[in-house]
């Protein structure tokens, strides 16, 4: 009698620990993938890695914007080209760093992607928060890391932000071939 009710209980309890298992080993891959990309990009005279480069308000950094402030934003795409969707010099981006001035504080994000171009990992960082999101293979959070301060900021809200405005670079990106 006692197998038949541990049994089931055991794969019950088991499963769970199978998805944080399986977790980790995620969040441990997508931790070695931007470590070595980051490497890669530190490296620029031995990187494999094309580089676009957008900067907005560059001449004047320290001037004033009407209901801004000062306001200056560095975007960097870093990306590899190959053939995808009909296009022989199709772009899978596999980092983008964006740095962003603005009077009252400044802001740096980092987003990473495999290479098939799969969202994996969100670094955001203000003044206020500071947020590590890691994502599965389905584009799903799968851990999201508080750092510094925790303002009343929604973060999954910040994710969202982060992911629209990355696709919206992306497009823009590929667009410049």
């Amino acid at each position: 009698m006692w197998k038949k009710t541990f049994i089931p209980l055991m794969i019950l309890c088991g499963l769970p620990l199978l998805q944080i298992q399986a977790q980790e080993r995620r969040i441990q891959q997508i931790k070695k993938t931007y470590q070595q990309v980051k490497k890669q990009v530190n490296n620029q005279e031995q990187s494999f890695f094309h580089k676009d480069q957008l900067i907005v308000n560059h001449q004047s950094q320290e001037s004033s914007w009407p209901a801004v402030g000062i306001y200056s934003e560095t975007i960097t795409a870093y990306y590899t080209l190959g053939n995808k969707e009909g296009k022989t010099y199709h772009k899978t981006f596999r980092l983008i760093g964006i740095q962003g001035k603005r009077s009252a504080y400044e802001e740096k994000t980092e987003i990473l992607y495999d290479v098939q171009g799969q969202l994996m990992f969100i670094y955001a960082q203000t003044v206020d928060y500071e947020y590590r999101y890691y994502f599965d293979n389905q584009g799903k959070v799968i851990r999201l890391l508080k750092g510094k301060t925790n303002s009343a900021i929604n973060a999954s809200q910040i994710a969202r932000d982060i992911q629209q405005k990355a696709m919206q670079l992306i497009k823009t990106l590929q667009k410049f071939y």
